[in-house]
């Protein structure tokens, strides 16, 4: 189950947001809501709306009722939902959603257990990260749920990043509801409610089977919603602040009429004046009357609005809040914010800290951000959009001071998190095992034949929690300064680049810490390292494994020069493991061996294992290295690439091996 669940996704339920009382119900009269909820086979409604109109409110609504209204039947029309995330890396892909369904079915019905243990019987971990095997999990768990309906709710299915993924898994959703609607169909209801923008609507083709559509941007309903929220809200805030009727009556009026039928514009606008300093009419009736129209206009002016001598503030906060690869806690912020090379120990760092982060941002960003939970992001998908918008137009007033490139954002979130994890702290052992023991002693009473296992897993736990509590920033930097560090590595200063060396060499305890805390927190492990049974070890990489599994290639370089041929050789297999194109190509270049085996990943070698994660372009290179063996036999159990790849549902890299295998 550790393969499907990445994420405390009921957490992430917690930040979305609420609908307002009386509002969403439109959508129970609609006529194509109501045929979809009649229909007695598998079918698809997919709701299209523009940015801001309140799509995930309204998706969130719809489990909500869903489940209430099946909460007393023990027939148990099932509801399943996810909610993709361009901000969160764990929610942006079709492979997820499908984990994150299979793993709700499961622990609704846990003898579909048996579906996923029959594959990973068959394919080993692997099947976690292939989409047909996940599909086809997914699938006999549907057929064999006692449920006689399932709902199964995806919300901005147009934040996935993957477009050839998302192509496939839209394809198979067609293919099902056509095989459903055949005679030979075999009982069960599946009914799939997506969300996306209008532009995903061309994508649609790809679903060969009738389904249903409905435009949120046209439903008067939707129309009614606003103006329910406008009065509460006004009503409210009117109250508040002892407004007379007329100049409530007057924003209320301004509200709707510049709304264009947009909950987001409503809700930072209203956000702003709820954060308004002043209080006299004329300077109200001045404001409300300047509002401005449209979510850009609304994002110019926000940032305009910046306090003098606060931009450089502002812009290294976006920065932060931006590059992240999941949603920050205030306290994450914070210290990502003030950490810098001047500082020497955690200690520096928290003496520097902003007494409140919440006001800062709040004061500075205002509405352009939102926190909810104590976490931070962007008020929305289409903020960010706007910033990387301003970056590529220069002749923008704003671009200078605000525009950021995804580049520039990630190195500055990566940079934050090797400041701080090469911080004294971090040089010598942070948390002590002799500490840590007496500590267990008191807890631990499991004797037994594995009781020394057990012992030194509940040892590594103990130790990741303590690291966690003690230092803020820890558990981010350890599990994302690499790969985002990576991704942006082009744009590293000399500076950067000697910290990523550091922090990539397991003789140094800094990068030791890290690496035992990424080791035992990045789940599943087994995707990445065999477990010790005797000693839960961290893995005995060297820096050139490390450089390889991160592709971090200036790194790379550098440790290849002293590098044995077994260093080489392991290397290979890293790089191959995760897809890293580059990297293959170095270490083959450098003279690594493409057909060693590695004991860590089941005996695989750099092309069976390749082939098992479905990486078609490090195939391809691999297989243009003339000593390669295509018929070379590795991997549990011992067989050629091919066999791996087509366990695994990797079509086109079936193809590849076989077309080499032919020549």
């Amino acid at each position: 189950m550790a393969l499907l669940s990445k994420f405390d996704f009921a957490d992430y339920r917690r930040m979305l947001p609420r609908a307002a009382s009386g509002t969403c119900k439109w959508v129970l009269s609609h006529p194509e809501f109501q045929s979809w909820t009649a229909e007695d086979k598998t079918s698809l409604l997919w709701v299209f709306g523009s940015p801001g109109c309140g799509k995930t409110t309204l998706s969130s609504w719809v489990v909500k009722r869903l489940g209430e209204n099946n909460a007393d039947s023990t027939a148990l029309p099932l509801v399943c939902s996810y909610f993709c995330d361009d901000k969160v890396a764990l929610q942006r892909d079709t492979q997820t959603i499908l984990k994150s369904v299979i793993y709700q079915l499961v622990c609704h019905c846990p003898p579909l257990i048996r579906h996923v243990t029959r594959a990973f019987q068959l394919k080993g971990a692997a099947f976690a990260d292939s989409f047909s095997a996940l599909w086809n999990i997914f699938r006999d768990c549907l057929s064999d749920t006692p449920s006689g309906v399932v709902y199964i709710i995806i919300d901005a299915l147009d934040e996935c990043a993957d477009v050839k993924l998302r192509a496939h898994f839209l394809e198979a959703i067609g293919e099902m509801i056509q095989v459903a609607r055949s005679t030979e169909a075999p009982a069960g209801c599946i009914k799939f409610f997506m969300t996306s923008r209008p532009e995903l609507a061309e994508a649609s083709s790809l679903i060969q089977s009738e389904y249903r559509r409905l435009f949120i941007d046209t439903q008067e309903g939707v129309q009614q919603d606003v103006h329910l929220v406008v009065r509460d809200r006004v009503s409210r805030l009117s109250q508040q602040r002892g407004w007379s009727p007329d100049l409530k009556d007057h924003l209320e009026q301004t509200l709707l009429s510049k709304a264009d039928d947009t909950f987001l514009w409503v809700h930072m606008i209203l956000e702003s004046l709820e954060d308004s300093l002043t209080t006299a009419k004329g300077d109200l009736l001045t404001r409300i009357d300047e509002l401005p129209r449209g979510l850009e206009a609304t994002y110019r002016k926000f940032l305009a609005a910046v306090p003098r001598g606060y931009e450089a503030i502002a812009w290294r906060l976006l920065l932060l809040i931006l590059g992240a690869s999941r949603h920050l806690t205030l306290d994450e912020v914070n210290l990502a914010f003030t950490v810098s090379p001047n500082h020497r120990m955690t200690q520096d760092v928290l003496s520097d800290c902003q007494t409140s982060m919440s006001r800062l941002l709040q004061g500075v960003l205002g509405p352009f951000v939102r926190v909810n939970d104590s976490r931070v992001s962007l008020v929305h998908q289409s903020a960010k959009e706007f910033l990387l918008t301003l970056a590529a137009a220069p002749d923008n007033p704003l671009s200078e001071a605000h525009g950021i490139r995804e580049t520039t954002a990630s190195l500055a979130i990566a940079s934050a998190s090797m400041q701080y994890l090469l911080l004294g702290d971090f040089t010598d052992d942070v948390v002590p095992v002799e500490d840590l023991r007496a500590k267990q002693q008191s807890c631990w009473t499991r004797p037994g034949r594995h009781s020394s296992l057990l012992e030194n897993i509940h040892l590594h736990s103990l130790k990741s929690q303590e690291m966690e509590s003690h230092y803020g920033f820890f558990r981010y930097a350890a599990l994302n300064w690499a790969q985002q560090f990576a991704s942006a590595q082009g744009a590293a200063t000399p500076e950067l680049q000697r910290a990523a060396t550091t922090l990539l060499d397991p003789r140094n305890t800094n990068a030791a810490n890290w690496m035992t805390f990424f080791w035992l927190n990045s789940p599943p492990i087994e995707r990445y390292f065999s477990l010790n049974l005797e000693s839960y070890q961290s893995p005995d990489w060297d820096s050139l494994s490390w450089a390889a599994f991160f592709d971090i290639r200036h790194a790379l370089v550098e440790f290849l020069g002293p590098a044995s041929q077994f260093s080489k050789d392991s290397a290979l297999i890293r790089a191959s493991q995760m897809g890293h194109e580059l990297s293959v190509k170095m270490l083959l270049a450098a003279g690594a061996d493409p057909n060693q085996r590695a004991e860590d990943v089941e005996f695989n070698s750099a092309l069976t294992i390749a082939a098992l994660e479905g990486h078609t372009q490090v195939v391809v290179v691999l297989l243009s290295d003339c000593r390669t063996d295509v018929t070379f036999r590795a991997g549990m159990p011992r067989h050629p690439a091919i066999f791996h790849a087509s366990v695994a549902g990797h079509e086109d890299i079936v193809e590849v091996l076989s077309a080499q295998r032919d020549d």
